[in-house]
């Protein structure tokens, strides 16, 4: 039964693990978070399109540090459907 348990947090663990540590999202520009969101987005599982990624990217203070603090109710002042 151990077994499984390791087996399932393994595969759990894993896309967490391919994740960009806070460190280097603070250092990403505005084009950073775009691109990062175009690229992983199907494998995060992320309810985003084009145009509600370009609707985030055209904030124009946007970048890594901004990005990381981004909250509900800022993702729908710019009308992101959560």
């Amino acid at each position: 039964m151990s077994n499984n348990i390791a087996n399932t947090s393994t595969s759990t663990s894993a896309p967490i693990a391919s994740l960009p540590m806070v460190e280097e999202i603070n250092g990403w520009n505005q084009d950073g978070v775009k691109e990062f969101l175009q690229e992983r987005r199907a494998e995060l599982d992320l309810d985003l399109e084009g145009e509600d990624i370009d609707k985030i990217y055209n904030q124009k203070v946007l970048k890594g540090s901004f990005f990381l603090k981004l909250t509900r109710k800022d993702l729908l002042s710019i009308n992101i459907p959560l």
